[in-house]
Order: C-alpha cells, then structure tokens, then sequence
C-alpha cells in the first residue's frame, strides 16, 4: 500500500478530519500522543478548525493508527464517529438539506473543504441512485482506510439525518476481500462485493428523497455562503498549474481536458491563464503531458484496467494515441511496459 509520499503535497485534509481520526484511535485504546509525535503533528495545529494538513499526514495517520491496534478496519471505525464537525462547513450545510439526496448533490462543489482525495457522482436510476467515489490519483485507490472512512462516513451520517439505521442496497470496494468482513455486514448489510473496478454505494430513491425534519432554508443559505468562501480561499492559496493539474485530473476521463474548458472551470480566458502559467514556468500543454505521464504509469499497474480503458481515462479518443504517445515516453508501448514491469515483480 503506497504511503502516500508520493501524492501532490498541494492536497490537504482539513483539521476536523484530522482530530476525527486522532479521536477515533483514542476511543479504541490507542495512544493519541505517541500518534502525533510519530507522525510529526503539532498538537497547536489541531486547535485551529481553518488549519489543513498534507493528505498524505492523513494517510500516515491511518497507517500508523491501524498498525499501533492490529486493526485493519481502523478506516471503518473512524467512519462511524464522523460528526457534523468531522466535514467542517459541508457537514453542517448538510445538515441544514431538505433531502439526503441534496447533501450528496453538494460534495462535488465543496468536498475541498473535508480534503483533496477525490469526486464524488450521483447517478440516478429508476428506482435507486448510484454514489461513486473517483479518487484524484490512482495511488490512492490502494488506500483501503481512506474508502472505508469515506463510506462508512456517509452511512453513518445519512443515519444521523434520518435518525434511523439506514443501509445501502448494495457496495461495491476496489480493494480485495478482507479476511475479516463481520464488521463490513455489520455496517452496510450482506450485499458487498470486493475487487470491483470503482467504489460505489446503491440507496433507494425513497430514501435519498424523503423530507428531513431538520431541514433549515434559512441556515442552508448562509452556511453556502461560508462555504463558498471557503472553497475560493482554499483555491487563492494555490498556484495556477496546481488548479490546472486537478481539473485536469477530473475532466480527462470526460475528454474533456481542453484549454477552453479549464479556462472555463477557473473563470478566466486564455491569454489570462497561458500568462499566470508562463509566470510559473511551464505551459497548458506542459501539464497535462506530464499529468497523462505520471498516471499512465500509475494506471498500468492497475491490472485491472485494459489498454484501453487507460487511453480513455488519460482522455485519448483512440488507443493507438495513447500507444504513440506512451512509446514517445517511454521507449515502450503501453503492453511492452506492463510486461517489463510483470517480469521485473516475478
């Protein structure tokens, strides 16, 4: 399981994720003092609620958290005591919907504000509605404590909105079945299916939009306010290739990845952004060479991806792009690589 060093030090987690995990381990019996001196937090920085820390501290923390208890469910357990705070402004705002469905409808806008690991898509159907969870790096779809949090998070919080012991129909985990799934059914039910190509969670309709009672129009409206803010601060404390590289990320696997619709997402017009990025040294072109770079080689070790589904996620219209492009890196075609890279592991 990568250890998360390898992730953009730009992505952060907010202190209220944080103290949720350092206070999970705490109720398990771990030690919350030696978690941070190993991992190098400053107890101050956990004071504040506007702090954020690299997501990679986050994973650390999972990590040695996990290993200090001999739990492999620690992500699970952490899920479970998420509270309105754990999400900063989101939580609240959510808490303030008309339905579960508006809460879900509200993390792709601000899911920032919790931490930079991934999109969240709501996708409905006749009679249930799909939650997929896309992370924004592939590495990060080996960290088992991150999705376990995240799901069981949402659960446990659509619970709190309905004040009763709600379950998904159906989940779906990319990870490997675990030795241990008791507190897995225990949570989300016996409909759970492992080493799946995406992490999804499947709700009745009903139940994504039936009323809640502590709906609050009136605190919905100034907690978006808050949280607008909030995102638009978050996005002025980084540089422009940083915002280029994450829409980048997200808009690829829609073939979206154009100047005309980054220029578009950022507000901005195209001279404006090829400058900011002239000032930062490199280019439009630059980035998203480099980004297609890093994560073809990343997704190549996903086994589970094809040639093909590679060339699509990288936004490449045909795969014989991809193929010329990954030779022109590489020296390799996409297949001769994945091969050098099977022998070189065996």
């Amino acid at each position: 399981m990568a250890d998360g060093s390898e992730l953009d030090p730009s992505w952060t987690a907010s202190v209220g994720i944080i103290n949720t995990v350092i206070d999970t381990l705490g109720s398990l019996g771990g030690n919350q003092q030696a978690l941070t001196e190993r991992t190098g937090i400053d107890p101050l920085v956990l004071k504040d609620p506007n702090n954020r820390l690299p997501v990679a501290t986050l994973l650390t923390l999972f990590k040695e958290s996990s290993k200090s208890i001999c739990d492999p469910d620690f992500g699970l357990h952490v899920g479970c005591q998420i509270n309105p705070g754990s999400y900063s402004i989101l939580g609240y705002l959510a808490m303030s919907c008309h339905t579960v469905r508006e809460a879900f409808e509200l993390m792709p806008r601000y899911r920032r504000i919790v931490m930079d690991t991934g999109q969240t898509k709501l996708t409905r159907y006749d009679t249930y509605s799909v939650v997929t969870w896309h992370p924004i790096s592939p590495l990060l779809l080996e960290q088992r404590y991150l999705v376990d949090m995240i799901f069981s998070g949402w659960v446990n919080f659509i619970r709190m909105l309905h004040g009763t012991n709600e379950r998904p129909q159906r989940v779906e985990f990319t990870y490997p079945n675990p030795e241990d799934s008791t507190l897995h059914r225990a949570l989300f039910g016996e409909s759970l299916h492992f080493g799946q190509p995406q992490n999804r969670l499947f709700f009745d309709n009903k139940m994504l939009d039936l009323p809640l009672s502590n709906a609050n129009p009136l605190l919905f409206e100034s907690l978006s306010t808050l949280a607008k803010y909030a995102i638009r601060s978050l996005e002025a404390s980084e540089s422009t290739s940083s915002q280029v590289k994450k829409l980048l990320t997200r808009l690829m696997p829609k073939a979206e990845a154009t100047i005309d619709r980054v220029t578009k997402e950022l507000g901005t017009n195209k001279r404006a952004l090829q400058r900011q990025l002239g000032a930062e040294g490199t280019t439009f072109k630059e980035i998203l060479q480099e980004l297609r770079k890093e994560l073809a080689v990343q997704y190549l070790n996903d086994l589970q991806l094809t040639i093909l589904d590679i060339a699509l996620l990288l936004g490449y219209s045909e795969n014989s792009a991809f193929t010329a492009a990954f030779r022109s890196w590489h020296g390799l075609s996409p297949t001769e690589f994945r091969n050098q890279q099977a022998q070189e592991d065996g």
